[in-house]
């Protein structure tokens, strides 16, 4: 429940953030924009030709983010026994450069009906992310994950060390806002006392 409640909270502040922008009109910090008529530019072909700071779609390229993403989960234990849901996570993260960022999160999948319940994920991973001008970026994601998972007929949790993975798309909608559409899966051993699980969610990134 409590994983639940963080991940409310953070997906509220990103709805506020993302209203503020739109309500306020979207200025982008001209800081850390291309200036029109930089000396530093030399192409001919481009010099005198201003870029408006409105027409960037490129997300910040370092700092430190808030994540929230909502979706559907599936804990799968055995072969074609499995529990479909509401699923979700949230993470905090430092973006280094446009290419790499670490995060550490928590998340909530779907509690399999009769078999266990409070299936519950805490991971740390490096991210991968290949922006383009356009303003979408391809991301995938690599981790350690302690999973967990209380069974039905007992009064305390199995926790599992494991690997996490994930991948998805992103959209910057301001310099400092993204949406994305992403899927991840903790890979637990078959007979560990815990089950599988898999997302696919959607949500946002706020960096500062």
């Amino acid at each position: 429940m409590k994983w639940k409640l963080i991940l409310f909270l953070v997906l509220s502040m990103l709805a506020v953030k993302a209203f503020a922008y739109y309500d306020a009109g979207y200025d982008p910090n001209p800081e850390h924009l291309p200036q029109p008529n930089n000396t530093e530019n030399n192409n001919p072909q481009t010099s005198g030709h201003e870029q408006h700071p409105h027409h960037s779609r490129m997300i910040k390229s370092k700092g430190v983010y808030i994540e929230g993403n909502l979706g559907i989960g599936l804990v799968n234990e055995e072969f074609l026994k499995s529990n479909t849901g509401v699923a979700g996570n949230a993470a905090v993260g430092y973006k280094f450069c446009k290419n790499i960022a670490a995060e550490v999160g928590v998340g909530f999948y779907p509690n399999k009906k009769k078999v266990n319940s409070n299936n519950n994920v805490v991971d740390i991973a490096i991210v991968g992310l290949m922006p383009s001008d356009n303003g979408f970026v391809a991301f995938g994601k690599l981790g350690l994950a302690m999973a967990s998972s209380k069974p039905f007929d007992r009064n305390s949790s199995t926790g599992k060390f494991t690997a996490i993975i994930g991948a998805g798309l992103g959209y910057a909608v301001t310099y400092n806002l993204q949406v994305s559409l992403q899927g991840n899966a903790v890979l637990v051993n078959r007979g560990s006392g815990v089950p599988k699980m898999y997302m696919l969610t959607l949500g946002a990134s706020y960096i500062f």
